[in-house]
């Protein structure tokens, strides 16, 4: 995420992973994964920061659940700071012994406006 590298953001997710961003549409697919990352990226001094507190892996090996917290923010239209808190669930199964992300969702912590 810090390097801005949406080939490798993509390479994470499985070929039909999904990310399901809050107030938008499903993405699915890695190639349209990687488009919409990309057009996240492109907001001004973006900085997201996310970390799993909880993995759980299935007993098979093959399945793995994954929550946390993350931090977002970036500079609005108008100049001003918008920062958010939330937490995320991300799925990942293993590809030919690699884990990808099969798929995520995120949501904010604040109430809405």
């Amino acid at each position: 995420m810090a390097a801005k590298d949406t080939t490798a953001i993509g390479n994470v997710y499985a070929e039909d992973g999904e990310f399901l961003p809050p107030g938008a549409p499903r993405v699915s697919g890695r190639a349209a994964v990687r488009s919409a990352w990309a057009a996240i990226l492109k907001a001004p001094s973006l900085s997201l920061t996310f970390e799993s507190s909880k993995v759980v892996v299935s007993s098979a090996g093959d399945l793995a659940v994954a929550t946390g917290p993350y931090q977002l923010g970036m500079d609005g239209p108008k100049g001003q700071r918008i920062a958010d808190v939330g937490k995320f669930v991300e799925a990942w199964t293993r590809v030919n012994g690699e884990w990808k992300v099969l798929g995520n969702i995120f949501n904010s912590d604040k109430s809405p406006t």
